[in-house]
């Protein structure tokens, strides 16, 4: 006789189980079917809104720790200006996010050269 999946438990395949009547083959096979059907419900609790990177392409899929060559970060929004005052030459040097103020930048900032808040006006 083959050993069941239960056979650490001392049964071997078509032995009876003590009390309920059943094999223990069937026993096996209810607990293995309710495992799996647990675990499909987890996953779906689980599941990603989105697929993975090499799920949308696994030509280009080569590993989980470093992504393919093609994908590639976006460039920075952020640019680096200069604001320059406009009664002395002292600069402060800032960055701004160039696609939500394309306009230049003009503020009241310290003057440290002629001790006073003085307007100052981005110079590129």
């Amino acid at each position: 006789m083959s050993k069941s999946p239960l056979a650490g438990v001392g049964a071997v395949s078509g032995e009876e189980v003590s009390g309920i009547g059943m094999r223990w083959d069937s026993v096996a096979a209810m607990r293995a079917e309710s495992e799996r059907k647990r675990r499909r419900e987890l996953a779906g609790k689980f599941a990603r809104s989105h697929p993975s990177r090499h799920e949308l392409d696994p030509d280009n899929f080569v590993g989980y720790k470093y992504p393919a060559r093609s994908i590639m970060a976006a460039k920075g929004k952020r640019i680096k200006i200069k604001l320059r005052s406009t009664e002395s030459p002292y600069t402060y040097h800032k960055t701004k996010n160039a696609r939500l103020h394309p306009e230049r930048i003009e503020m009241k900032k310290y003057d440290p050269v002629v001790k006073k808040h003085v307007l100052f006006k981005e110079t590129k």
